[in-house]
């Protein structure tokens, strides 16, 4: 049974219009049976000088599939029109074949054929027609005994990847040929041998379904390339964003993690499903064709190790997203430090050029020779040449990231303190950053707002006492709950506080939460730290007094607060040991204020100095949520906010409706094809193309990220990017 007459054009992208076509195949009177022409041979016949071979000549050779003769089949007998091989006319269908073809048609191929077989200008049903030749046999000759050798197998494989370097542009021939070249290795796999990226890059299932079988039989373990191979095709993994935009990162950071967690790789036992391979040809006067003899297991099904595989790439994914992000958001061909430093570490080793190990040494002589403390700018200019008058979210982010990236960390750090650096401050680095996953215990917290408020109070009069930076010292020093890190981190952080100028922003919010017995034990502690050197002076006073009104307290109590804690919680002992001193345990001077500047005996200092604790942990409790950022009420960095999330005659966010249908239509799957999303906006009057910008630039407004990824034939949605719009816009 012949095929129905419809004819049509291949253009460039793959796509077919389809014709019908009054032609049949045209008799002629030519009876010589059709022979393979060699590479090696010259053809001359009516002026056509046609060097290199590979096609039928002659008058019948049938098809395999239906009646009629072979599509490729060069008939001499049949005339012929000089053309110039870019000529076609409505003979050329969908399924060509030479002798279908008008006289001009098979004068424009037979040139083509004369030439070096290689210009793109050509329709592509020629090339269909020489490469219907080409698979014939490859395909069925090859499988008579003593037809093809080794070596002309080879040569046809060869020249079928020669095309397919030229012509691979359309889609539709790039699939049949790397499907011809598939099958090819699988006829003869000791004589054509694919590529891990011919099997990757063109998802030739049949040659990875090989493969594993042929591990399983040999019981070596699954390589790290197989793997990557197996989660190409494993239906447990989703190829995200991150896998997708940071493709070669991903496969590198896959192999690594594969070997780290595997070895030399897993092994699969052979399982009872055989591997059953088919063949579809392009031409339509071949069959399909299977392979039975094989009978190898194919384990590549096996869900357990698909779920193997797609468990580590989907740690790969979630690794790279941040600098799958940042190649979204900036156009560069090479990420500078600020893009690798998103890498994770196993990747970033091998990528950076030594700028890290330079930043590095930079902040281990700061810390050994200068306690840690260095200007702000002095740091930023070790990651950017670029001058910086104010630090907003992008680079401190940057800081953050240099830090963890190359080992030490800095306060203060708006992850684990309560402030922010400025470009003006001097900020101190220490060994050993906590990193970017890290989650502070509640007694990192309760020390650090002790810290803080007690800084505060230490600086009043404009002179750190030493006992008043000891005695905050020791808060972090001897605190039994702390881990080395954590002291790390705030002793820093106490330099940070006492060397900068003190400041209450974003304090008041905080300490107003507080009950009343919260308040005043929260005042007992300040007195305390005033205490600290045996003197409370005037300037600290006034200190106390801001610090009182911050706590919805009234100023006038510090004085009294000041005689409370001195006298009436002095120890039992000490007031027995003098009755006189009892009555009045601190000497007083009358400044020149009108203020009492009080003197302390060492007894009551050691008694204060012990009753911190319980007042640490109640801070503790209270500042260990998100944190007040000290920098809230002057933050430079104003992030856009949604737009009313209220639907507004159906549209979201700032897209109109018709855009808000789409999204929100294309946001219940994660994969289209471009002919789906084509119909989508066709039915809402929208133009595809300027639809996905519209949205995207949407997406980048609302999260900074696009969440339409444009991969040609196929548009995914990013999920990630989904949920993030849905938490902002909710």
């Amino acid at each position: 049974m012949s095929k129905p007459d419809i004819h049509g054009y291949v253009d460039d992208g793959g796509m077919a219009s389809f014709v019908r076509s009054p032609n049949r195949e045209e008799k002629s009177s030519n009876k010589r049976p059709g022979e393979w022409i060699g590479p090696d041979q010259v053809i001359e016949f009516k002026g056509q000088r046609i060097e290199g071979g590979n096609f039928y000549l002659g008058g019948r050779l049938p098809s395999l599939s239906y009646s009629g003769q072979e599509a490729s089949l060069i008939d001499d007998h049949l005339s012929i029109r000089a053309a110039s091989p870019d000529y076609s006319d409505e003979t050329l269908g969908y399924w060509p074949k030479y002798n279908q073809l008008s006289p001009k048609c098979r004068g424009a191929y037979l040139a083509w054929l004369s030439s070096s077989r290689d210009r793109t200008d050509v329709p592509i049903g020629y090339v269909f027609i020489y490469f219907y030749g080409l698979e014939r046999r490859g395909v069925h000759d090859s499988r008579q005994k003593d037809a093809v050798t080794d070596a002309e197998f080879r040569e046809l494989a060869a020249e079928v990847r020669r095309l397919l370097s030229i012509y691979s542009y359309n889609r539709s021939f790039s699939a049949y040929g790397r499907r011809l070249l598939e099958w090819m290795a699988l006829l003869r796999p000791d004589v054509v041998e694919l590529t891990d990226e011919e099997i990757l890059d063109h998802s030739l299932r049949q040659a990875f379904s090989l493969r594993v079988g042929r591990y399983a039989v040999s019981g070596q373990p699954i390589d790290p390339t197989t793997a990557f191979l197996w989660l190409r095709f494993s239906e447990e993994f989703t190829f995200r964003a991150p896998a997708r935009r940071c493709y070669d990162e991903f496969k590198e950071l896959f192999r690594l993690k594969y070997e780290e967690k595997y070895g030399e790789g897993f092994k699969v036992k052979p399982n009872k499903t055989l591997f059953r391979p088919t063949y579809h040809p392009a031409s339509g006067t071949l069959r399909g064709q299977e392979l039975e003899e094989l009978e190898l297991p194919d384990p590549t099904g096996l869900k357990s190790h698909q779920k193997k595989v797609a468990r580590i790439g989907d740690e790969c994914c979630d690794e790279l997203d941040a600098y799958s992000r940042y190649l979204g958001r900036n156009d560069e061909d090479e990420p500078g430090l600020e893009g690798l430093l998103l890498l994770p570490n196993e990747l970033l080793e091998a990528r950076q050029d030594g700028t890290l190990e330079n930043i590095q040494q930079w902040a281990s002589d700061i810390i050994d020779q200068r306690e840690g403390q260095v200007s702000t700018r002095d740091f930023w200019a070790q990651v950017n040449d670029e001058k910086v008058t104010k630090l907003n979210k992008k680079e401190i982010t940057l800081l953050q990231a240099v830090g963890d990236k190359a080992g030490f960390g800095f306060a203060p750090d708006p992850r684990w303190h309560d402030a922010k650096p400025k470009a003006e401050d001097t900020i101190v680095l220490f060994d050993t950053s906590p990193g970017p996953d890290y989650e502070p215990s509640s007694a990192f917290y309760e020390t650090g707002m002790s810290v803080r408020l007690g800084a505060m109070v230490a600086q009043g009069d404009g002179h750190v006492h030493t006992d008043e930076a000891q005695i905050l010292k020791s808060l972090i020093e001897e605190h039994p709950e702390l881990r080395d890190v954590e002291r790390r981190s705030l002793l820093a952080y106490l330099q940070y506080r006492l060397i900068n100028k003190p400041s209450t922003a974003g304090l008041k919010a905080r300490l107003e939460e507080l009950s009343e017995e919260a308040k005043h034990a929260v005042s007992r502690f300040l007195v305390s730290v005033a205490l600290a050197d045996g003197v409370v002076t005037p300037d600290e006073i006034r200190q106390l007094e801001k610090l009182y009104t911050q706590l919805g307290l009234d100023k006038s109590l510090v004085s009294s607060d000041v005689h409370g804690v001195t006298a009436t919680r002095a120890p039992a002992d000490y007031k027995e040991a003098d009755q006189s001193s009892a009555s009045k345990p601190a000497h007083t001077d009358k400044a020149a204020t009108g203020r009492e500047a009080f003197r302390l005996d060492e007894s009551v200092l050691a008694f204060h100095a012990s009753e911190t604790r319980d007042v640490q942990s109640m801070l503790g409790r209270i500042f260990a949520e998100e944190g007040a950022e000290e920098n809230k009420a002057d933050e430079e960095e104003v992030l856009s906010q949604p737009a009313d999330p209220q639907s507004t005659n159906g549209a979201i966010n700032g897209l109109d409706a018709a855009h808000s249908a789409l999204y929100l239509q294309m946001t219940e799957r994660e994969t289209w094809s471009r002919t789906q999303i084509e119909t989508l906006c066709n039915e809402m009057e929208l133009m595809m193309d300027g639809a996905l910008e519209a949205i995207n630039d949407w997406a980048f407004d609302t999260v900074d990220d696009a969440v339409i990824e444009d991969a040609g034939d196929t548009i995914y949605m990013r999920p990630d990017v989904v949920d993030e719009i849905a938490e902002r816009v909710e």
